[in-house]
């Protein structure tokens, strides 16, 4: 759901310190997993037949990961069947499922105009919650009467990008006004408090877990479109006129795109920003990692993009002792790890070494 084209990897860096300016301390070693959980992005696959979900999903399995991050394609009947499927399948092979909750053209009272990445322009703050929350029930209730449940789930995605929230100040996000910040946390706000609490219905997934969009962090090198240093804006949400936006929330969204040719730097310098500003009471939720182009590899040290991966892994296999870090969700399975009919290709192998060694 971020760039179009994107593969694969992120890694967390140490000298990241804590909101009070202390150094990370390592949890205890007894309650740190032996490895992280990792998951595979595949968007829109419940949009796909039947036996293309079966093959997706099986080899995720077989290669040894442990989630799915997908979600309803829209409020339609289809849609709908389509993702109770979908989840169904999943449920079959052990995947958990991270369920990605977009706001979606049926949840608008007026028609909606084209934005500059030519898609139609959301602003959460003019989201009909009563359509939206009927929509999300209706989602929920059928995947709860096929006996069915979501582990997870994510609200939002990138919502610190014009493209994905238009209450994001088109042309100067870095230099929003007062009023324009207020906006965008007012409308975010109510999109994750209004779904959390659909999601939290004893008659639904009480005990599936809330995760923020995954910030997209690319405000932090142009800030036209996009918050710089998000983290700062996603904490806010702490107190907006007196609300508290983020109470019940499990975990904070993150998305890691670095540069391969400086991936340490650049990952210390943005998990730095989010754990200075978000803290280290709830842990980060890696979304969506990856890379933004194929043609970076061989990176100017000469490793290929497999070998980018297992050292990647080994790093952040390393790291997660002293930051709380949740699953880690490949960008994506289809572009980069399989084929077109969902067989996974070699440098799929570095995940499932990491997985299931």
């Amino acid at each position: 759901m971020h760039r179009a084209l994107a593969v694969a990897l992120v890694l967390l860096c140490g000298g990241i310190l804590a909101p009070d300016g202390r150094g990370a301390v390592a949890a205890d070693a007894a309650s740190v997993p032996s490895r992280l959980a990792l998951g595979i992005d595949r968007l829109t696959l419940s949009a796909e037949p039947r036996a293309v979900k079966k093959t997706t999903l099986r080899h995720i399995r077989d290669l040894g990961l442990i989630w799915l991050r997908d979600g309803p394609t829209s409020g339609s009947s289809r849609a709908v069947a389509n993702f109770v499927e979908e989840v169904g399948i999943a449920k079959q092979y052990q995947l958990k499922v991270l369920a990605i909750i977009m706001p979606m053209d049926e949840d608008y009272d007026v028609a909606l105009p084209v934005n500059r990445c030519g898609w139609h322009e959301k602003r959460l703050s003019q989201i009909n919650l009563v359509k939206y929350a009927q929509r999300l029930r209706t989602v929920l209730g059928a995947v709860k009467a096929a006996g069915l449940s979501v582990d997870a789930f994510e609200f939002g995605s990138e919502a610190d990008q014009y493209c994905y929230d238009a209450d994001v100040p088109h042309g100067h996000a870095g230099a929003a006004s007062p009023a324009e910040i207020k906006t965008w946390l007012t409308g975010y706000g109510r999109f994750l408090q209004t779904g959390a609490a659909i999601v939290h219905d004893p008659t639904l997934f009480p005990d599936a877990k809330i995760i923020t969009f995954g910030m997209a962090h690319s405000g932090d090198s142009h800030a036209d479109d996009s918050f710089p240093d998000p983290a700062r804006y996603v904490a806010m949400l702490r107190n907006v006129d007196g609300v508290n936006y983020l109470k019940g929330v499990d975990g904070y969204g993150t998305h890691l795109y670095p540069s391969p040719n400086d991936i340490e730097n650049s990952l210390r310098r943005t998990l730095g920003e989010d754990v200075s500003a978000l803290g280290r009471d709830k842990p980060l939720w890696i979304t969506e990692w990856g890379f933004l182009e194929i043609r970076a590899f061989p990176n100017r040290s000469g490793q290929t993009l497999p070998q980018c991966l297992r050292s990647f892994l080994d790093v952040l296999d390393d790291l997660h002792r002293d930051i709380p870090i949740g699953p880690a969700m490949y960008f994506r399975y289809d572009v980069w790890l399989s084929d077109s009919d969902g067989n996974p290709l070699p440098q799929a192998g570095a995940l499932s070494a990491y997985a299931t060694r």
